[in-house]
């Protein structure tokens, strides 16, 4: 069912009933179904049921539900589907037909004069429907096909060449921005993810951190070219706390970790931020020192 792709004005928002009291969490779904009473004749009725509770209740109208109802897509066993519910939804009604079909939109920023990105038309909902996957899930099954990768970095010098009062640089090429896109078989829309390396931080492992921002990762390069290097004070011994030893460590852990940014949208919806958890490398590096010693001549 793909959707046309447009901006709008936000001009139509339904509203039944007297809004749910402060703090409430109860849940109405609610769908259309053809009943008769009695053997007369079928009826067309909103049938909505509470979250949690096994019986439902039917109403002449949705109009009659005693919440605020708000439109939103499903499924049932004729496919997608829309039906009312009392769940914050970003879905806003369009115009609804003769047969109960109706033009549903999407409001990217949730807010009344916003835009509407024009989406598609939904038959009524006929059986109580199940969720479909929100434009997040979709997206983050989408970014989930990225293997954010751990830093592989070298240092130079490598380890076990280190000397206090020389720099020790960290060498790295992140990866480049990832980017996919897919049109969700749910709603018709299509949904873009990108993901890229914001930063990457350096704990030296001494108490100093090192953030290299995205602009200077072409400097992420060793001696003689490197910006970002950093210098050992103090040696380190296989034993700590010998003379002139770093008195707690036998060598330093120096962690370099790529700081992710990922966002998507649907549609030409904005972009939301999708948090990514850091990825990180640890390295052990062990500093000596060059003691100058004066020697006797001739």
């Amino acid at each position: 069912m793909a959707g046309r792709l447009r901006l709008l004005a936000a001009s139509l928002i339904f509203v039944a009933g007297p809004s749910l009291p402060a703090g409430a969490v109860e849940t109405w779904t609610c769908w259309s179904e053809t009943t008769s009473v009695d053997g007369g004749s079928p009826t067309q009725v909103t049938r909505c049921r509470l979250a949690g509770h096994d019986l439902t209740t039917d109403y002449a109208t949705a109009s009659q539900v005693p919440v605020v109802l708000s439109p939103r897509v499903g499924s049932d066993d004729g496919g997608l589907c829309w039906y009312w519910t009392s769940r914050p939804s970003d879905w806003v009604l369009l115009g609804v037909d003769d047969d109960g079909v109706a033009t549903l939109g999407i409001d990217p920023g949730g807010e009344p004069g916003g835009p509407i990105i024009i989406d598609a038309a939904y038959p009524r909902c006929t059986s109580e429907p199940a969720d479909t996957p929100s434009v997040l899930q979709e997206a983050w099954e989408l970014l989930s096909r990225y293997d954010h990768p751990t830093p592989r970095p070298q240092l130079d010098p490598p380890p076990g060449a280190g000397v206090t009062g020389m720099q020790v640089f960290v060498v790295d090429a992140p990866p480049a921005p990832w980017s996919a896109s897919l049109v969700s078989p749910h709603t018709g829309m299509r949904i873009e993810v990108e993901t890229r390396v914001e930063a990457i931080e350096v704990d030296w492992g001494d108490g100093e951190v090192t953030t290299i921002p995205a602009e200077a990762f072409p400097l992420l390069s060793g001696w003689p070219d490197g910006a970002f290097g950093h210098v050992y004070e103090v040696k380190t011994c296989r034993e700590p706390g010998g003379s002139r030893c770093h008195p707690t460590l036998s060598e330093y852990r120096i962690e370099i970790s790529y700081v992710w940014s990922a966002r998507y949208r649907a549609g030409a919806g904005a972009w939301s931020e999708i948090p990514v958890p850091a990825t990180a490398h640890t390295a052990g590096y062990d500093v000596d020192e060059i003691v100058p010693v004066i020697t006797a001549v001739g």
